[in-house]
This record gives C-alpha cells, structure tokens and sequence, in this order.
C-alpha cells in the first residue's frame, strides 16, 4: 500500500529562480510588521526615525516626548531635536494604505468572471431574467415618477395662475371702480366748466398755469400758490387717469394712442362738431382741426412722469387701496409726484475765494424766520446771508449771471473761530442766538447780532460732528462726538446735563419736533437708536438695516424718522415697527458727510458725484437731480467739466417754499429752486 501510494505521488517541479524571487517579494510586501508603529500599532503616519534607529509616527512619538525624554523602545535618552523625518519609510507606509484600501478593477473582474463559470445554466438564465426585470421596473419607475412629477408641476402652475387671475380681477374691479369714481368727478367738473374755459388757442406761453411750463425765478412764491390753486381741477383729473381707458364723462373724448395727449373737448366744442355733422354743406365730411386745449398741455408732461414713476406710484396705490383709505390721498402723492421734475439756478454764492481748493461747507441752516442763512464749514468762519438778496440775478440771462463777477454776494456778518466748523444750528426761538460744533469737539454758542461768544461748552473729548437745539425747548443743546457720546446741555448753565454713551462714534442727534424729551441718534455701529430724556440710560427703539455709519437722521413727524448712511441709502423708518418702511438709491455716499434735509414730504441729500438729489418720502427713487458745474478762477465762468474729487456737502431746505441751499466741497453755494 506504501509502494503504491508513493508510486503515485506526482514530483512536484521545481519553482523557477524568478517566481521564487517574486513570491518572496509579494510575502515581504503583504507583511506590514516592517511598517506598523510601535505605539499606536498602525500603519506608519508621517514617518520619523531616532538616532537610535527606531521609526515611530510623528504624534506619537511627539506626545510621548511631551510626557519622557527617552525611546520607547530602548530608552536611550532622547529629545525633539534627535527626531527626524524618513521618507523612505513613510512612502512605503503610504502604499500600503492606499493598497488596503482597494481591490484592483482587473481582479474584481476576474473573480466575477470565474464565479459566473461556475453557476449552473438555469441559474444563470435565472439570474440574468431577474437582472432584466428588475431593469425594466427602474426604468418604469423612472417614467412614472417623471410624469407624476410634471403633472405635479403643471398643477401647481395652474393653481398659481389661477390664484394671479383671481387676483387679477379684483384688482381690476378695484380699479374700475375708482375708475368711475373719478369719470363722474369728471362730469361734475365738464358740467361745471364754463365753454372755451380750457381752450388756449388764443393764450399765450404766460397764460399757462405753472404745472404746465417750468415756472420762472421772477415769480414770487405768493405768485405760485395763486397758479397752482388753478390746477385744483386737473388734480383729481389726472388722479387715476390710466391709459387706453375712455372717461365716461360727456366731457371728454375717446382714447388717443397718444398716452401724452388725451384732449378734453370743451361743450362748445362737441356742439361744433355736432352741428357739422348735421349738416348738408360739402364741409360735412370736412374733419376739424385738433384743438389743443390748456388741459392738455398741462397734463402732457405730467402724464410722462407719470410713466417714469409707474413702479412707485402702482406701489403706493394698492398700499392706500389695502388700508382702505380711498384714492383721494393717493392723488395728492400722484400729483406731488408729477408735478416736479427738474431744479433750477437762481442764484450762487462762495464760501471763500473760487481759487481755493479746500473750502468745504459743512452746514447751511437758515434762521427762525427764514430770513438769513449761516454758513459755515472748514474755513473756520460763521458767515451771514440776508436770503432776500439772493434772487437779484435770477431775471438775468444764465451766461450774464456766471460771467459777470461784480455781482458776487458779501455776507452780512463773519463770525471768525478758532476751529474749523462742523454743524451749525439756530435757536427756533431767539433769534439772534445761533450754535456751532466744531473738529475740536468744542460746542459754541453765539450772537449773530454781535458775532460774539456767549457760551462754551468743552466736555467731549474729540471732534464734535453734529449740534441742534430743540424745537419744543430752546433752552436745550445736543452734540454728538467721535468720543461716542451725545451730551445735552443747557444755555443756562455751562456743564453737560445730560451724557448718552453710544456703542460707537456718534455722527449726528436730532431732538423730535413735537416731543420735548425724544432725540434720535446716527452713529458709527449701523444703527439709529431713540432716547427719551426722562429716562436717559437705555433707548426705547433701536433700528438697524444700514451696512455702513448712519451719517445723518431727521424727523419727518412725530414717529417718523428719515436716515441717511455712508452705504449710499437713505431709509425711512416708524417708531414702534422695527423694519424699515422704505429705502430710497440713486446718490451715492460711500465715505463723506453730504448733507439731508428735510421740507415736509420731500428729502434732499448731497452725493459724491457733485449732485444733488430730490426724493419723495413717498418714492423710492430719484424725483429730481442738479449737477454742479465748475467755475474757472480767472474768469469766474461756470462749465460742467466733470471733476470726481468734489462732492456735495451740505444742504437745507427753506421751509416756506420749494427752494434750497445746496453746497459742495469747492465752497460754491447753490440758490435752488424745485419746479415742474
């Protein structure tokens, strides 16, 4: 049994020199003893090696170095400068984790391969049918999903339309119903119109109400009101007038393509027609020549800014129509709207001499009366205007006025400081008494009447921006500092009464018209905050939206409160609602003071492109713009070369009318005045 067992036992080849060699090499490459750290037992991981010949990972010989000075292994003495990095060692490590990580593509097919060898044929056939089927459910599953889901699209696109339609409508049942609201305040008005009344053929240019030409700087402003209350009939016509739809009145005539002339034909005019029409003459098919009527030049460019504004008006008009407050406040914001479109030149003063380069005016404030106006700004002078002398050249041609330097206005008083300035404010009640801040951070009180200085007030530690008296108290002061604080203090006594410590450089505090305790704050930190002075340690409202340092705030009413920040935004905001109402763009401030001011409804502010801008509190954009021009210093001339280095820097409103003092950074002042 051994013979023949051993008779059939099948020597075994010898193994060829360089299979040998390779076997060996993939035995010495699958063994990890070489590459395993003696601490962690792993793979090696950034691989350093002691003077005594040991390789560790670099944490963990790191870490146990931190806890003894010696190998692990053979505890000779060692330290962190005796370590150093083995790059062979750790590549060999990095191979043979990334060779544990993975299986090869060409071994994983072969296995595949040798396992299908070995099934049976109809488990095979089997396995490939499922393998089919299972592929044709995906694919059902995917079409099925895909038309689900774009019947699902589909519907939510039909609700949604469907939703606008509904909404649509109502909106359109509102607009007709305010539409025939105002066709019968048309037929009251066509009945109530005598004939030929608003007709101007037979009119010349000056006849023309102000809505209708660009009024002049002649007319006084009693003149204005007197002519613009002769447009109190066009003011609700042109209320809710909307293009393409007819009026209803027996008064007006059918839509016209053109959306800047809709003519409204007079009774007699009508009677004329109809009486050509009846008759049997050859003149009957004769058509008669268009009469253009004083109506219609007086709404052909108030219907153009109309368009312009469409955006803002169709805003503010459902926002009236959603608080139910009717359309008759929507149309005097219509009108205003309008109404104004452009500025014009009256008059131009200088801060200094036109040669100077840096004559920066930081405030123009006109007094209680609103008959002198204080300028003042880094020229370190207080200088007095009487406004009344300011309209003298206005009547001249615009060449004569710019070319013609004997006529440069004198002030009627400088007040000389010892810093430059950097706010002024009139007291509302003494007229005479006048305050500055200056770069010092020194709060001034002054006598105009005399020039001279009656109060000093040196409590802030560094440059005071803003001053301003309060309307409600004469007797009381706020100066905002860049020592981040406002102090309030009283012309009865020398100290501060009041010190409100802000989170940042305080650019401006501003008391409330109607409340004698309420005082708004800008500053550097982005925000508004509101103090009542009667309980002067925490603010009752704060506001943030801006992204850069509120430069200026002013109150538009009682709890109403207009921003202007260095993110080039102005932003309206309510006491008692946190978010902001509105945000009005266009100018652009991005790092100086260029001045706000406020004249009921309507905003003003400077920008650093050496323009002044108009808003509407009611518009988020632009109404009306100025661009100023550059003076030659030999010659005195005005041209519109552009100049980025120049800005606007101050400007105030004079409260009885739509005129305004507008300066820049050159120190040239601008008499301006709001006109259609």
């Amino acid at each position: 049994m051994a013979e023949a067992n051993s008779s059939n036992i099948t020597p075994t080849p010898p193994v060829p020199l360089d299979e040998s060699s390779s076997q060996s090499t993939s035995n010495f490459e699958d063994d990890d003893d070489g590459l395993i750290c003696p601490i962690c037992q792993d793979i090696l991981s950034e691989a350093f090696m002691t003077y005594c010949g040991h390789s560790y990972c670099f944490a963990c010989i790191t870490a146990h170095l931190d806890r003894q000075l010696d190998c692990p292994i053979c505890r000779t003495t060692l330290t962190r400068s005796q370590i150093l990095p083995n790059f062979q060692l750790n590549r060999a490590a990095e191979l043979r984790i990334k060779k544990n990580r993975g299986i090869s593509p060409s071994s994983s097919t072969d296995n595949t391969q040798r396992y299908f060898d070995k099934l049976p044929y109809h488990e095979l056939v089997s396995m490939l049918s499922n393998a089919v089927a299972k592929q044709k459910r995906v694919e059902l599953l995917k079409e099925n999903v895909t038309t689900y889901l774009m019947q699902y699209f589909l519907k939510e696109m039909e609700d949604s339309h469907a939703k606008l339609i509904h909404s649509l409508k109502e909106q359109l049942a509102v607009i007709q119903e305010d539409l025939t609201h105002v066709d019968k305040s048309l037929e009251h008005i066509d009945q109530s119109t005598p004939d030929n009344a608003l007709e101007s053929g037979d009119l010349d240019d000056d006849s023309v109400p102000a809505a209708a030409t660009p009024s002049t700087s002649t007319m006084t402003d009693q003149d204005q009101h007197v002519e613009n209350n002769d447009l109190s009939p066009v003011h609700d016509i042109i209320a809710h007038e909307k293009k393409g739809h007819p009026a209803a009145s027996p008064g007006t005539s059918s839509p016209c393509t053109d959306d800047t002339a809709s003519p409204v034909i007079a009774p007699s005019t009508k009677k004329r027609k109809a009486a050509v029409l009846d008759s049997d003459s050859d003149e009957s098919t004769a058509q008669e020549p268009k009469t253009t009527t004083l109506l219609d030049k007086t709404l052909a460019p108030l219907k153009r800014r109309v368009q312009d504004r469409m955006k803002d008006l169709k805003e503010l008009y459902w926002a009236g129509r959603v608080q139910e407050s009717g359309i008759d406040g929507f149309a005097s914001t219509l009108f205003q709207l309008s109404r104004y479109s452009r500025f014009e030149d009256l008059d131009t003063i200088y801060y200094t001499d036109i040669a100077t380069n840096n004559a920066i005016v930081s405030s123009i404030e006109f007094d209680r009366d609103e008959e002198y106006m204080a300028v003042g700004g880094v020229s370190r002078d207080i200088k007095l205007f009487e406004f009344g002398q300011m309209n003298n050249r206005s009547s001249l041609e615009y060449s004569q006025r710019t070319r013609n330097l004997s006529m440069i206005h004198c002030p009627l008083k400088v007040i000389q400081t010892d810093h430059k300035i950097s706010c002024l404010s009139w007291n509302p009640y003494i007229k005479s008494s006048i305050a500055s801040s200056d770069y010092e951070g020194i709060v001034n009180l002054w006598d105009a009447s005399t020039g001279k200085n009656v109060r000093v007030y040196d409590e802030h530690k560094r440059r005071a921006w803003s001053i301003d008296t309060c309307p409600g108290n004469p007797t009381l002061l706020a100066s905002g500092s860049d020592d981040s604080t406002v102090k309030i203090w009283s012309i009865n006594s020398g100290q501060s009464v009041h010190t409100l410590e802000q989170r940042g450089n305080v650019c401006c505090a501003k008391f409330a018209p109607h409340n004698n305790y309420h005082i708004a704050i800008g500053s550097a930190d982005h925000h508004v905050t509101c103090y009542d002075l009667r309980q002067p340690k925490e603010p009752f409202e704060t506001f943030g939206g801006h992204d850069k340092a509120v430069s200026y705030v002013k109150w538009i009413g009682p709890d109403e409160i207009i921003s202007a920040s260095t993110d080039s935004s102005l932003k309206l905001w309510k006491l008692n609602q946190p978010s902001c109402l509105r945000t009005y763009t266009g100018h652009l401030n991005e790092k100086n003071f260029v001045g706000l001011s406020l004249n009921q409804d309507w905003i003003a502010c400077g920008s650093e492109t050496n323009t002044l801008y108009a808003y509407h509190k009611n518009s988020r954009h632009p109404v009306a713009q100025y661009k100023f021009p550059t003076t030659n210093p030999l010659t005195g001339e005005e041209t519109f070369n552009e100049d980025t280095t120049l800005f606007v820097s101050s400007v105030c409103w004079k409260q009885d009318s739509m005129k305004i003092a507008v300066a820049n950074s050159k120190g040239m002042i601008k008499i301006l005045q709001l006109v259609e």
